[in-house]
């Protein structure tokens, strides 16, 4: 599913690494809505640290912050 969107987005490699996509699936539930939040959100916490690979780090930061804690 994040492959289609980032390919339908016009990028030709991945931007998540196999552990940040494990993450992700884990704590969406597979929901499409979820996912898109995190992944969002975890673009845009790796375009501010200057990253060019969305890894588990970022994804944690970012669930994180969704969840408040």
């Amino acid at each position: 599913y994040i492959f289609h969107r980032l390919v339908i987005a016009g990028f030709k490699s991945g931007l998540f690494d196999e552990e940040a996509l494990g993450l992700i699936f884990d704590r969406s539930g597979g929901i499409p809505r979820r996912i898109n939040q995190i992944c969002d959100l975890s673009l845009l916490n790796g375009m501010h640290c200057k990253s060019e690979l969305i890894d588990s780090l970022i994804i944690k930061e970012t669930i994180d912050s969704i969840l408040g804690g």
